[in-house]
């Protein structure tokens, strides 16, 4: 008889059954793969996705276009040349674009600035150009003539002040009497006339009587310093008027820089909460159609589905954030650059199709559970994920064929909704999407048609063999257990024959010395009983 003693059945039993597991998981795997085949699933998510993509896609470029339309249709500019004013620019008649406050107020500033001159380089002035400062000013009287103490001329020819302030701002420094318009002899004002005080009180006269020539103040008797003190406190005042006027500019175009940032991000943010709820509703909608394939329908299980959808939502925290950027980008690429942005979004559709179809395509021919299937069941296989690619893309297209048709033939249909575009665009979409997956389920039906004869002959095969390996390996089991308890069984009886034969053994020794014993104590009475008979001698 063998000595199994040694053998670890329970080890063995436990990988027995381990793979009795895994056989049985791998059986039920190739079970489920009967559902899929002729399951159109694939192709309705990858419609339902690319309907969903040109639904976001909408919602994003038209918020884009929505903005432009809000900003004067000026795509959006945060740069501080289309918003501040700019003296070089000003005077060549160029007003920020996008400072859409102060537009009206800067171009009234350049027309009457440029009315007062002649010609486009701003050289020769105006015969008229004194009207608007000489009107309802102060004249003066007989012996005194109210002198414009910084000219006007000067006044007109400054660009920083053409630039910064509005003509009744400069008319009314001019006009000051405390500061620009004062009062000075006839004959003087008449000799100032339209020049600059210090080139008037150096310019000499020259005559007969004055050959080394008099200045103003010697001809006229007039207090040079005087003039020359109120000339220095009036320009001084007009620097820092002029200063003043360009911050509050600047404080223009901060402001209106400001605006149409705030603009911009109140557009995008408007438009990704649209897609997170559109989201929202999709989700809620697929718990519902679920709700309603359940046989056994009640009030209960209806807000449990709800209540899961909006779980599901709240949860999906990766692909929620990656929804906003996507959606923020598009709108604010879409206000920098205008309609040509969706109009490549859409064209990269195309691309992202084809490439994912040529991946698919390429993983299925690598997979080396693929690689002994006959040569006719790849082709079919591969004509599956090329239908649905085309199917996929054929959605796209068609669905810009039927908005162009509906805007066409029912302009009423071309009406833009905040947000969501035209109700032709939206149609579009869905109904391009309906009528492609109609036509890409037929062609995939006939794919599958001669597909699943094969497929399900091949998936019974792998059942039996599966099978029977289960078979094989519960049998192996079986023996291993009748092997495990027969090596049981033999070790108990043997174990009880040992323990007899040393009971036996141990009975043998109790008798043999109580034989001993009986044997010395009869030994001992003789000998005593020896003693007492030679003791009676």
């Amino acid at each position: 008889m063998d000595d199994n003693s040694n053998i670890d059945y329970e080890a063995i039993d436990n990988e027995l059954q381990e793979q009795i597991g895994g056989q049985l998981k791998e059986l039920e795997d190739v079970k489920n793969e009967v559902t899929k085949i002729g399951d159109p699933k694939k192709l309705v998510d990858s419609i339902s996705q690319i309907v969903w993509e040109q639904f976001v896609l909408q919602i994003a470029g038209q918020a884009g276009k929505d903005f432009i339309a809000q900003n004067n249709n000026l795509n959006l500019s945060l740069k501080k040349a289309d918003h501040y004013l700019n003296q070089d620019s000003f005077i060549h008649g160029k007003t920020p674009s996008h400072n859409f406050e102060n537009a009206q107020k800067y171009q009234e500033r350049y027309d009457k600035w440029n009315s007062q001159f002649t010609d486009s380089s701003h050289e020769h002035l105006a015969k008229d150009y004194r009207q608007p400062f000489d009107a309802n000013r102060e004249k003066g009287n007989s012996q005194f003539a109210m002198d414009h103490t910084i000219p006007v001329k000067e006044f007109i020819r400054d660009e920083q002040a053409a630039t910064y302030m509005s003509q009744e701002e400069k008319v009314a420094f001019a006009n000051n009497t405390d500061i620009n318009l004062k009062p000075l002899d006839r004959e003087a004002n008449a000799s100032k006339s339209d020049k600059p005080m210090n080139e008037w009180l150096n310019c000499k006269r020259v005559d007969a009587l004055h050959p080394e020539g008099q200045t103003p103040d010697q001809r006229f008797n007039i207090k040079r310093d005087e003039l020359e003190e109120t000339d220095k406190r009036a320009r001084e005042e007009w620097e820092k008027t002029k200063q003043e006027a360009q911050k509050r500019a600047e404080e223009e175009g901060r402001t209106s820089l400001r605006n149409e940032a705030t603009r911009s991000l109140a557009v995008t943010t408007q438009a990704i909460a649209v897609a997170l709820l559109a989201k929202l509703t999709r989700t809620i909608f697929q718990e519902l159609i679920r709700w309603l394939a359940e046989k056994d329908k009640k009030v209960k299980t209806f807000f449990e589905h709800i209540k899961k959808a909006i779980m599901d939502f709240l949860t999906d925290f990766k692909n929620n954030v990656l929804l906003s950027i996507d959606v923020g980008v598009t709108v604010i690429f879409t206000q920098l650059f205008g309609e040509i942005v969706p109009m490549i979004r859409k064209a990269l559709l195309f691309v992202k199709i084809g490439g994912e179809s040529l991946f698919k395509v390429a993983k299925y021919l690598k997979d080396p559970a693929n690689a002994k299937k006959e040569t006719s069941v790849k082709i079919l296989e591969i004509g599956k994920i090329v239908t649905i690619s085309l199917t996929t893309a054929g959605a796209v297209g068609l669905g810009m064929v039927i908005t162009g048709a509906l805007a066409y033939y029912i302009p009423a249909l071309t009406v833009q909704i905040p947000l969501l575009g035209s109700p032709a665009s939206l149609l579009g979409i869905f109904f391009g999407g309906l009528t492609v997956g109609i036509c890409g389920a037929i062609v995939l039906h006939s794919i599958e048609g001669a597909l699943e004869g094969r497929l399900l002959s091949d998936n019974r095969f792998k059942q039996l063999t599966i099978q029977n390996n289960v078979l094989a390996l519960q049998d192996a089991q079986f023996e291993n257990t009748f092997a495990a308890v027969n090596s049981d069984s033999k070790c108990a009886a043997k174990t009880i024959e040992n323990n007899l034969k040393n009971a036996t053994n141990e009975m043998q020794k109790m008798r043999d010395s109580l034989d001993e014993n009986r044997k010395t104590e009869n030994e001992d009475k003789l000998n005593s009983i020896s003693s007492l008979v030679d003791d009676l001698d």
